[in-house]
């Protein structure tokens, strides 16, 4: 979990510093982070 909320708030800092959301670092990092939360979701679903 501590790496999804690092990442979160990565994109977060990133986010308003670009003021876009199709910038490509702002989109890496949303791609990423979008990875966690699948991955949180089966885990969930796998108890």
């Amino acid at each position: 979990m501590k790496a999804f909320e690092v990442i979160q708030q990565k994109l977060v800092e990133l986010y308003r510093l670009e003021v876009s959301f199709v910038n490509p670092a702002v989109l890496q990092l949303s791609q990423q982070l979008d990875e966690y939360i699948v991955a949180i979701q089966k885990l969930k679903a796998a108890r």
